[in-house]
């Protein structure tokens, strides 16, 4: 198993600013599968994370994605971990903060990349998946190929 968080944490993401519109940041999050985006600042530091919930929210309240900032929407308790930490302080801060998204920052405190459940839970399942493919002896193992 992956121990870090640098090592399973989605780097290829698209961020947000925060002075980008509402309706840019439907856009971007339309365009990924991820349940929220970071919103940074200038500095790339991490102001929030805005998500599809806060956005269905503001949708539903009437609001004017075109006039309306990434910023003034965002969820700005947001869960962070520096990219040294391990796998087992990210599991423990979504189940003590039930944190949909981490982002995840430098020693500086800028943004590098993401994790969401999914991640951390396949960085789980990995490991058993490849004992349980790796031993013929296991009940309903088929070995693809014996010589």
């Amino acid at each position: 198993m992956n121990n870090w968080i640098k090592d399973i944490m989605a780097t290829d993401v698209p961020i947000a600013d925060c002075d980008d519109s509402v309706a840019e940041v439907e856009e971007l999050l339309a365009s990924s599968e991820l349940p929220g985006l970071p919103v940074l600042n200038p500095d790339h530091s991490v102001f929030g994370i805005l998500t599809t919930a806060e956005i269905m929210r503001f949708h539903s309240a009437s609001g004017n994605s075109l006039a309306v900032h990434a910023w003034e929407v965002c969820h700005t308790r947001h869960c962070l971990l520096r990219m040294d930490a391990d796998i087992d302080d990210a599991m423990a801060l979504y189940t003590q903060q039930q944190c949909r998204i981490i982002a995840v920052i430098d020693m500086q405190n800028r943004f590098v990349g993401l994790i969401t459940p999914e991640t951390l839970l396949q960085s789980y399942l990995e490991p058993k998946r490849a004992r349980r493919d790796l031993d013929p002896e296991r009940p309903g193992v088929t070995l693809l190929a014996q010589k």
